[in-house]
Protein backbone atom coordinates (compact mmCIF):
# COMPACT_ATOMS: atom_id res chain seq x y z
CA UNK A 1 0.00 0.00 0.00
CA UNK A 2 2.81 2.36 -0.05
CA UNK A 3 3.26 5.02 -3.23
CA UNK A 4 6.04 4.35 -5.85
CA UNK A 5 6.86 7.75 -5.56
CA UNK A 6 7.16 7.68 -1.49
CA UNK A 7 9.10 4.47 -2.07
CA UNK A 8 11.34 6.40 -4.97
CA UNK A 9 11.94 9.35 -2.14
CA UNK A 10 12.98 6.88 0.15
CA UNK A 11 15.85 5.64 -1.72
CA UNK A 12 16.78 8.95 -2.65
CA UNK A 13 17.16 10.09 0.49
CA UNK A 14 18.88 6.73 1.76
CA UNK A 15 22.18 7.63 2.77
CA UNK A 16 24.14 4.40 3.43
CA UNK A 17 25.49 2.64 6.61
CA UNK A 18 28.11 4.13 8.73
CA UNK A 19 31.63 2.45 8.28
CA UNK A 20 30.38 1.17 4.34
CA UNK A 21 31.87 2.40 1.88
CA UNK A 22 30.75 6.39 4.11
CA UNK A 23 31.53 9.49 2.24
CA UNK A 24 34.00 11.30 4.79
CA UNK A 25 34.55 14.35 3.06
CA UNK A 26 35.66 16.02 0.21
CA UNK A 27 39.16 17.98 0.05
CA UNK A 28 40.77 19.80 -3.05
CA UNK A 29 38.99 17.26 -5.28
CA UNK A 30 40.09 14.50 -3.07
CA UNK A 31 36.90 12.60 -1.83
CA UNK A 32 37.70 10.40 1.18
CA UNK A 33 35.68 7.23 2.02
CA UNK A 34 35.54 5.22 4.78
CA UNK A 35 35.13 1.05 4.68
CA UNK A 36 36.02 0.26 8.19
CA UNK A 37 33.34 -2.00 8.26
CA UNK A 38 35.75 -4.49 5.18
CA UNK A 39 36.98 -6.92 7.38
CA UNK A 40 37.82 -9.19 4.62
CA UNK A 41 39.23 -9.66 1.25
CA UNK A 42 35.65 -9.63 -0.83
CA UNK A 43 34.53 -6.75 0.91
CA UNK A 44 37.50 -4.52 0.00
CA UNK A 45 37.59 -6.35 -3.63
CA UNK A 46 34.14 -5.09 -3.97
CA UNK A 47 35.27 -1.56 -2.55
CA UNK A 48 37.92 -1.24 -5.08
CA UNK A 49 35.72 -2.11 -7.78
CA UNK A 50 33.22 0.48 -6.87
CA UNK A 51 35.50 3.35 -7.91
CA UNK A 52 37.12 4.34 -11.51
CA UNK A 53 38.64 7.38 -10.08
CA UNK A 54 42.04 7.82 -9.71
CA UNK A 55 42.35 5.56 -6.20
CA UNK A 56 44.53 5.12 -3.00
CA UNK A 57 43.69 2.21 -1.15
CA UNK A 58 44.29 1.97 2.91
CA UNK A 59 44.56 -1.27 4.12
CA UNK A 60 45.54 -3.76 6.72
CA UNK A 61 44.92 -4.57 10.06
CA UNK A 62 44.74 -7.96 12.43
CA UNK A 63 45.60 -10.98 10.25
CA UNK A 64 42.46 -13.44 11.23
CA UNK A 65 44.72 -16.08 8.45
CA UNK A 66 43.17 -14.96 4.95
CA UNK A 67 44.77 -15.95 1.75
CA UNK A 68 45.39 -12.84 -0.04
CA UNK A 69 46.31 -13.92 -3.37
CA UNK A 70 43.14 -13.25 -5.11
CA UNK A 71 42.56 -9.57 -3.28
CA UNK A 72 46.35 -9.25 -4.79
CA UNK A 73 45.50 -9.95 -8.47
CA UNK A 74 42.69 -7.36 -7.78
CA UNK A 75 44.97 -4.44 -6.70
CA UNK A 76 47.12 -4.76 -9.29
CA UNK A 77 44.91 -5.49 -12.33
CA UNK A 78 42.68 -2.38 -11.40
CA UNK A 79 44.24 0.33 -13.89
CA UNK A 80 42.72 3.30 -11.42
CA UNK A 81 44.49 2.00 -8.27
CA UNK A 82 47.72 3.34 -7.86
CA UNK A 83 48.86 3.94 -4.11
CA UNK A 84 48.15 1.08 -1.96
CA UNK A 85 49.35 2.03 1.72
CA UNK A 86 49.33 -0.67 4.39
CA UNK A 87 49.31 -1.22 7.97
CA UNK A 88 48.76 -3.43 10.61
CA UNK A 89 49.59 -6.72 11.66
CA UNK A 90 48.79 -7.62 7.78
CA UNK A 91 50.79 -5.62 6.30
CA UNK A 92 53.85 -8.24 5.66
CA UNK A 93 51.20 -10.74 4.73
CA UNK A 94 49.26 -8.35 2.14
CA UNK A 95 52.71 -7.04 0.39
CA UNK A 96 54.01 -10.92 0.31
CA UNK A 97 50.92 -11.00 -1.74
CA UNK A 98 51.41 -8.50 -3.95
CA UNK A 99 54.64 -9.62 -4.67
CA UNK A 100 53.97 -12.77 -5.37
CA UNK A 101 50.94 -11.73 -7.79
CA UNK A 102 53.10 -9.37 -9.72
CA UNK A 103 55.83 -12.24 -10.27
CA UNK A 104 52.37 -14.94 -11.44
CA UNK A 105 51.04 -11.73 -13.19
CA UNK A 106 54.06 -10.58 -15.36
CA UNK A 107 52.79 -8.36 -18.58
CA UNK A 108 49.44 -8.73 -17.67
CA UNK A 109 49.31 -6.36 -14.61
CA UNK A 110 47.14 -3.21 -15.09
CA UNK A 111 49.35 -0.74 -13.61
CA UNK A 112 52.45 0.13 -11.87
CA UNK A 113 50.88 -0.26 -8.08
CA UNK A 114 53.47 1.86 -5.84
CA UNK A 115 53.39 0.18 -1.80
CA UNK A 116 53.85 2.41 1.36
CA UNK A 117 54.07 0.95 4.63
CA UNK A 118 53.29 2.98 7.62
CA UNK A 119 52.52 2.60 11.42
CA UNK A 120 49.60 4.65 12.06
CA UNK A 121 46.28 5.05 10.37
CA UNK A 122 47.60 9.23 10.88
CA UNK A 123 50.30 8.70 8.71
CA UNK A 124 48.51 6.40 6.14
CA UNK A 125 45.98 9.54 5.78
CA UNK A 126 48.35 12.32 5.71
CA UNK A 127 50.26 10.44 2.96
CA UNK A 128 47.27 9.45 1.07
CA UNK A 129 46.43 12.80 1.06
CA UNK A 130 50.12 13.64 -0.33
CA UNK A 131 49.88 11.21 -3.15
CA UNK A 132 46.71 12.15 -4.49
CA UNK A 133 45.75 13.26 -7.67
CA UNK A 134 43.08 15.77 -8.54
CA UNK A 135 39.68 14.61 -8.41
CA UNK A 136 40.89 11.23 -6.86
CA UNK A 137 39.77 8.93 -3.83
CA UNK A 138 41.07 7.59 -1.13
CA UNK A 139 38.95 4.38 0.28
CA UNK A 140 39.89 3.00 3.69
CA UNK A 141 39.22 -0.58 3.34
CA UNK A 142 41.22 -2.67 5.63
CA UNK A 143 40.53 -6.11 4.04
CA UNK A 144 41.23 -7.58 7.60
CA UNK A 145 39.69 -6.92 11.27
CA UNK A 146 40.14 -4.08 13.56
CA UNK A 147 41.89 -5.98 17.04
CA UNK A 148 45.46 -5.50 16.23
CA UNK A 149 44.92 -1.62 17.14
CA UNK A 150 40.78 -0.81 18.21
CA UNK A 151 37.95 -2.38 19.90
CA UNK A 152 36.67 -3.00 17.00
CA UNK A 153 35.69 -1.49 13.52
CA UNK A 154 33.55 1.12 14.71
CA UNK A 155 36.22 3.01 16.81
CA UNK A 156 38.52 2.06 13.99
CA UNK A 157 36.56 3.84 10.94
CA UNK A 158 35.68 6.68 14.12
CA UNK A 159 39.84 6.94 14.12
CA UNK A 160 40.11 6.91 10.41
CA UNK A 161 37.26 10.01 10.12
CA UNK A 162 38.52 12.02 12.52
CA UNK A 163 42.57 11.77 11.08
CA UNK A 164 40.82 12.80 7.54
CA UNK A 165 38.91 15.62 9.19
CA UNK A 166 42.30 17.27 10.37
CA UNK A 167 43.76 17.62 7.19
CA UNK A 168 44.41 20.61 5.63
Amino acid sequence: GISRELIGEEIRAFEGLPHHLEFVRELRGIKYYNDSFSTNDMTCMAAVDSFDESMILICGGFDKGLDYGDWATKILTKINLHVVILIGDTADKMEEALIEAEEQLGEAMGSPTKVLRRDSLEDCVVDAMAESEDEGVVVFSPAASSFDSYKNYKERGKQFMREVKKLK
